[in-house]
């Protein structure tokens, strides 16, 4: 029987009664190339062509250890991968596509990593709340974009809302207490930021500042390598002394020069 077939509360039930557990066996997994749920590797299948292979590998290998918390990552990882086989095969929601549901494999993952090493957490049921604040100082102090901040936050709000379908997740919305996922990503990210648009007018004023300039730069690079010969000639005396010089040998003033360049 596949999920659509059984639909949502169906999967839930079986779920609280212990009864899902084959599914991440049985079911046929054709946007991975192993079909097999629980590999380290995680080769996607691609729904482009040009992007190089490694763009569609997802690794479950922590990228950084704690010796003592190593046995548990084997559970999270579990825990990780079945979050992303409930984004692809939700009964009631259109799977991601291949390139987004590598992103979302990857931040899940991470924060599956972070909670493990970082806050040695045995276990997602034991996550509190102390635990998510203190991810969400972390996230802030890496100077993140809003979009991006808002891709790890919707990913960890899975922990929660997939808990019925999974049998294990955040007992809490994690954002109840502070608003909307959109409104504590704006509060911990920097500006979005963008190019400032330049005029046409403008952009002309520029050029033509930009055309003059490389049109006398053969006699400003004259006027300044008179003034260099100047001051390696007259090395004992002051500067104010060596700019009169300039002055009334060049008819201008060293700021007019400095003005130039």
């Amino acid at each position: 029987m596949n999920n659509e077939s059984l639909g949502l509360q169906g999967l839930i039930k079986d779920s609280a009664q212990g009864s899902t557990g084959d599914i991440y066996h049985t079911t046929h997994l054709d946007w991975l190339d192993s079909n097999d749920l629980y590999d380290i590797e995680w080769s996607v299948k691609p729904h482009l062509n040009g992007n190089g292979k490694a763009s569609w590998n997802v690794s479950w290998e922590p990228v950084s250890s704690n010796g003592k918390m190593q046995m548990y990552w084997p559970s999270w990882r579990r825990f990780g991968q079945k979050v992303v086989f409930w984004l692809m095969h939700h009964p009631e929601k259109k799977p991601p596509v291949s390139s987004t549901i590598c992103v979302y494999a990857r931040e899940i993952r991470a924060i599956c990593e972070w909670f493990c090493f970082e806050r040695r957490v045995a276990s997602v049921s034991e996550i509190f709340r102390d635990d998510i604040d203190a991810l969400l100082v972390y996230l802030e102090s890496l100077q993140l974009k809003r979009n991006s901040v808002n891709t790890k936050l919707s990913m960890l709000r899975l922990f929660n809302q997939f808990k019925p379908l999974v049998g294990e997740g955040l007992s809490f919305d994690p954002f109840r207490a502070n608003g909307s996922i959109s409104k504590v990503s704006k509060q911990i990210s920097v500006p979005q930021g963008h190019t400032p648009t330049i005029y046409p007018r403008d952009f002309f004023q520029i050029l033509n500042s930009a055309l003059a300039m490389l049109n006398r730069a053969d006699h400003l690079l004259e006027r300044l390598d008179a003034y260099m010969n100047l001051r390696s000639i007259n090395v004992s005396k002051s500067s104010r002394n060596v700019s009169r010089q300039y002055k009334k040998k060049y008819g201008e003033s060293t700021l007019e020069l400095q003005n130039d360049l």
